[in-house]
């Protein structure tokens, strides 16, 4: 390692056309890259917000979270629901299959 580093200290035209090289590669690379303003991106879940004011977790789990898991258990495409539920506020993440569009 250290015959390595000591030839490039001893040829320093070597080491510069190489950071050259690099340099055209790298904005070569960047000018080819596709770019998008609004690239589409595939999302494969939802989260579900609901709030209740007043209302302890318990009730929010067993009024609300309790309800949307059994409407969404007899959907085929989703694929795991993570449920949590606060002092008046519910948190309800919907994951689905990749194959399945999510529609806004």
């Amino acid at each position: 390692m250290k015959n390595l580093i000591a030839w490039w200290t001893r040829n320093p035209v070597a080491a510069n056309l190489l950071m050259l090289g690099i340099l055209i590669a790298g904005f070569l690379g960047f000018t080819r890259m596709e770019r998008e303003v609004f690239p589409v991106v595939k999302v494969h879940q939802a989260t579900v917000d609901i709030s209740w004011r007043g209302a302890s977790a318990q009730d929010v789990e067993e009024q609300v979270i309790a309800r949307v898991e059994e409407a969404l258990e007899d959907l085929d495409s989703v694929y795991r629901i993570y449920a949590t539920a606060y002092e008046g506020f519910a948190s309800i993440r919907v994951a689905t299959y990749p194959y399945v569009e999510i529609k806004n």
